[in-house]
């Protein structure tokens, strides 16, 4: 569980920051550290549509996926998760 949920913030994360042109609400280690783990334990998760591949994993990055690569929950989740963080940010 914890593994595919992994597997969703780097996807998303890479939406927001690729495709949407934002920064990702991860830091930079955060999103190094879940490609580390992701590719530690590479097959014990779920992988949508085998978008993430070992390569990306190494590299720490997803800059070769375009927009429609993405899973349509992928780009709705990594818009709400956007939003929830500047409004976050907006009220502190």
């Amino acid at each position: 569980m914890r593994l595919t949920k992994l597997s969703k913030e780097f996807l998303m994360s890479s939406y927001i920051y690729y495709i949407l042109k934002r920064p990702s609400p991860l830091s930079d280690s955060e999103f190094d550290d879940i490609c580390k783990v992701l590719l530690e334990h590479w097959g014990e998760w779920d992988n949508p549509k085998e978008l993430i591949t070992r390569d990306m994993l190494s590299a720490g990055t997803a800059f070769n996926l375009r927009a429609c690569d993405y899973p349509t929950i992928t780009r709705y989740c990594a818009v709400e998760w956007l939003q929830e963080q500047t409004n976050m940010e907006q009220s502190s």
